[in-house]
């Protein structure tokens, strides 16, 4: 214990005494208080009535302070304590610390305050929670020293309390976005995940079955496009809480997607799993009617039995989902129970198990960037960085994108990646060593992303959040997607060209309009296909074409760059007519992002 020498030098364990303090009050005698009094001045007035520099610092402290007797019994306040718990100076001390501290609470500090009094510590800290007069609790952190006399007696605690009633609600709002989603309440992906693994297993050990569900909107997103009233939130709003009270206590119901929810239906089978789908269709058209009489909602769903249609979570969710794809197929706002004996389910099954694979891979670290060099011909010399995605299979392959791509297209989660691979790009360049050479890193965006209005507020909160070089940023778009909506196309290039990004039109040369499209697109660069520079050395057609490609793009203040190099003879064509950049293996193959800039980090 701390041994309290009397006068401006005392000593508090943990430094309480040498903090700013607020009114401190004396214990008045009152007839609540319990216990012997000794006659005299009671503990603690010797110091607080000799020592002017330590009562000021308790009177005046910003921080709830008390000093208490072994029985816990209020000796003195401060009023901060009073303005933190709401009782008056004269209310708190005929009480004990254990009337204003919840009951969960008061265990482990009396625990404490015992080791204390036994000589076993000098004092403790402890978050813990007390009852505010008007009945609601308050998070603090309690900092307690004791005080002993010349010969080791103990005397008296001084405590210090500090309201962290807002960190804790901080960290009680992490903890529950951790497990929830944030609009609509319902559990997450995450915790759908967990739950359903658990109700797989609970089956598997009583020989039931169960059911999964995925219900998603059709057309969700087409429909709430500039929607005013209802807002989009308040259809998903709306619907999850029409689902929820359809649903038996033991279902879980969770939003998976923006447009998607899952159910999980312990101990039921193939006719119920039916039954629940096609009511819950009709639940989602009733809920939503009302919020916006002139659009129907409407939506589709895909059902799988655990363990008939897979003895592990993903199983299970592959089948699900392949079945809601089949009901979509079908027109929507209708039902699919998961049936593997037929090849067209086999199929569904297999675009089900990517689409949760590409979900799984975007909330995870199931995705990593590779980079490929690109040469300025005329410098030779790397200049550009083309970001190419990969997706880590469970036993660490790398997948390539042609395996996963195009049913990411059609679902709509290409969107998804085109953002997953700007934030980390983003966060890549602000990790480059500013006196390093200029590295510019070329992106790959869908057609799906050019109609993404929220897009270009992305980017440019990445860049300011990151401190990133947004000239540093080119974003490539296939003449395709940009020509299938030329005016949206150019939109979205001016606005991204206006925070300092550069645009490059990938595949250029293999559209009905390659040339027309240069008329209404800003771009930057023109990336020549590598069709035209395949058989370049050998073929005088495809000299000719890439020459023209060239002298348009200089006449238009564009680059060119000649993808599939692969030769030093297609090489050196393409230098000699006129193009100015060459990608492709001759130049280097991609290889993991990591390792490529690890030379170019900082602190490298």
């Amino acid at each position: 214990m701390t041994v309290l020498a009397w006068g401006a030098a005392a000593v508090v364990a943990g430094g309480v005494a040498a903090a700013t303090v607020i009114p401190m009050r004396r214990r008045r005698s009152s007839p609540a208080s319990t216990g012997p009094r000794t006659t005299g001045p009671q503990p603690g007035t010797d110091l607080l009535q000799s020592d002017r520099a330590f009562r000021k610092a308790f009177e005046n402290s910003v921080s709830g302070r008390a000093i208490t007797d072994r029985d816990g019994r209020y000796l003195f306040v401060n009023r901060a304590l009073c303005q933190l718990l709401g009782y008056s100076e004269e209310e708190l001390l005929s009480m004990t610390f254990a009337q204003v501290t919840d009951g969960q609470d008061v265990a482990a500090q009396s625990y404490l305050r015992q080791r204390v009094i036994d000589g076993e510590i000098d004092g403790f800290r402890l978050e813990k929670r007390y009852v505010h007069k008007a009945g609601n609790a308050i998070w603090v952190r309690l900092t307690a020293s004791s005080v002993s006399d010349q010969a080791g007696h103990f005397l008296y605690f001084i405590t210090e309390v500090q309201d962290i009633s807002d960190r804790k609600r901080f960290e009680d709002l992490l903890t529950f976005l951790t497990d929830n989603d944030p609009l609509t309440g319902l559990p997450n992906r995450r915790k759908f995940q967990e739950e359903l693994s658990h109700s797989i297993k609970v089956a598997a050990q009583t020989g039931t079955q169960g059911a999964m569900l995925a219900l998603s909107l059709d057309n969700f997103r087409e429909l709430s496009h500039g929607l005013r009233k209802p807002s989009a939130d308040e259809v998903m709003i709306s619907v999850g809480q029409a689902i929820k009270g359809r649903l038996r206590d033991t279902d879980i119901l969770a939003r998976i997607d923006s447009d998607e929810f899952g159910i999980i239906l312990p101990r039921a089978d193939f006719a119920k799993a039916r039954a629940v789908a096609r009511e819950l269709l009709m639940v989602v058209e009733r809920s939503t009617s009302s919020l916006s009489p002139l659009t129907r909602f409407t939506a589709s769903a895909g059902a799988a039995i655990y363990p008939d249609h897979g003895s592990t979570e993903t199983d299970v969710v592959a089948a699900a989902y392949a079945a809601l794809t089949r009901a979509k197929g079908d027109g929507g706002n209708g039902a699919v129970v998961f049936i593997p004996d037929t090849d067209q389910l086999a199929e569904l099954a297999h675009y089900g198990s990517w689409q949760y694979r590409i979900r799984k891979a975007l909330q995870g670290d199931g995705f990593t960037l590779y980079a490929q060099p690109i040469v300025n011909v005329k410098e030779n010399r790397v200049s550009h960085y083309e970001l190419l995605i990969r997706m880590v299979g469970e036993d660490g392959k790398i997948i390539l994108p042609a395996n996963f791509l195009g049913v990411a297209e059609r679902s709509g989660l290409a969107r998804d990646i085109d953002r997953w691979v700007v934030e980390r790009a983003v966060s890549l360049l602000a990790s480059l060593r500013q006196d390093g050479p200029p590295v510019h890193l070329e992106i790959n965006l869908s057609a799906l992303t050019l109609k993404d209005r929220e897009f270009p507020n992305l980017v440019s909160s990445a860049l300011t959040s990151a401190g990133a070089d947004p000239t540093r940023l080119i974003f490539e778009v296939t003449e395709t997607a940009a020509i299938t909506n030329v005016q949206m196309a150019r939109e979205f290039v001016k606005s991204l060209k206006g925070m300092g990004c550069r645009f490059a039109l990938d595949d250029f040369g293999m559209g009905y309009s390659s040339f027309s499209v240069l008329k209404y697109l800003p771009v930057d660069y023109l990336k020549i296909d590598g069709s035209f520079i395949r058989n370049l050395a050998i073929d005088s057609m495809d000299q000719q074409l890439v020459r023209a490609m060239a002298e348009v793009a200089r006449a238009l203040g564009m680059m060119t760059i000649a993808e599939f190099v692969g030769d030093e003879e297609s090489l050196g064509l393409v230098d000699s007519l006129g193009v100015n950049f060459a990608q492709g293996y001759l130049v280097g193959r991609p290889g993991p992002a990591t390792e490529v800039f690890r030379p170019l980090m900082k602190g490298e």
